[in-house]
């Protein structure tokens, strides 16, 4: 397969799908040149195909990346609306609502809203041109609860009686609202990272 982008006789690409942007608004045509191979007589069949396109220009382009290191509350989220374009103006103003009820006015690029519940929120980019226009965009955006992670991670797994040993829960996660060990000597502790020395062996 192989694909004539611009119609001008120059092969652009002999990938089975292709990407391609058309600059101009207007009427263009793409070209298409498969082969085959028949099974029979073993030879090559080619074919051409043209495909006409018909581009509008937009008044607006309005694009927002929602951007985050993890999809587990809570969560800083950050967003890129700089590749936002309106058509023979500036755009003097981005507006962010978050979907959480809170809504602000930042730059192009807002370096982030943290979002301390989990659910799925419609956030909402607004633009204004220096004319006053108005374009908005909006995109969902899934955030869940950390599941629960039960673990611990003890300073020493192998010591002497009565050598004091740090117990940690910190790589634990999920909805903590108390802690209790037993240390399997009859001991227990209700703190969140413990100490505990065994007597016996």
């Amino acid at each position: 397969m192989k694909w004539d982008l611009n119609n001008d006789g120059d092969i652009d690409s002999s990938d089975k799908q292709v990407e391609h942007e058309v600059p101009i608004a207007g009427d263009s045509k793409i070209k298409v040149y498969y082969s085959f191979i028949h099974r029979l007589k073993e030879t090559e069949l080619l074919l051409e195909e043209t495909i006409y396109i018909q581009a509008i220009k937009k008044d607006a382009i309005i694009k927002l990346n929602i951007e985050k290191d993890t999809q587990y509350v809570p969560v800083t989220v950050r967003f890129d609306a700089s590749q936002s374009r309106v058509l023979d103006q500036d755009i003097v103003k981005f507006e962010y609502d978050y979907g959480d009820g809170i809504i602000e006015e930042r730059d192009a690029i807002n370096e982030g809203h943290i979002y301390r519940q989990a659910g799925e929120y419609d956030v909402v980019l607004t633009v204004t041109t220096d004319s006053g226009e108005k374009y908005s965009k909006s995109e969902k955006l899934v955030l869940k609860t950390k599941p629960d992670i039960v673990k611990i991670t003890p300073s020493l797994y192998d010591a002497p009686a009565y050598q004091e040993i740090d117990f940690s829960s910190d790589d634990s996660s999920g909805q903590i609202i108390s802690y209790f060990w037993t240390f399997g000597d009859g001991e227990t502790s209700t703190s969140a990272n413990p100490s505990h020395s065994y007597t016996q062996p």
